[in-house]
């Protein structure tokens, strides 16, 4: 039997016109798991956008990963209780 992964990637734009992005996460997600990766350095990021508060973003990612861990352990709980 094969399992299909699925990704999604977060990225930055700052200027969409322009049509440059930096990667800034990847959501990886199958039956039952979910997995969010981000960067550690923000440099190349700074160096797009010399405006952008950095500390908003690492909140902005930090919340991103928290509501993919609760999204996954409420589908689990529920799942649970389901089975019972």
């Amino acid at each position: 039997m094969s399992k299909c992964l699925e990704y999604s990637v977060l990225r930055y734009t700052p200027i969409l016109v322009a049509g440059e992005h930096v990667n800034i996460g990847v959501l990886f997600s199958s039956d039952n798991f979910q997995e969010f990766h981000s960067i550690k350095k923000f440099s190349r990021i700074k160096s797009f956008d010399d405006e952008l508060d950095i500390n908003a973003l690492k909140f902005l990612i930090s919340s991103i990963k928290n509501d993919i861990q609760l999204s996954l352990y409420n589908c689990l709980l529920y799942t649970s209780d389901a089975a019972d």
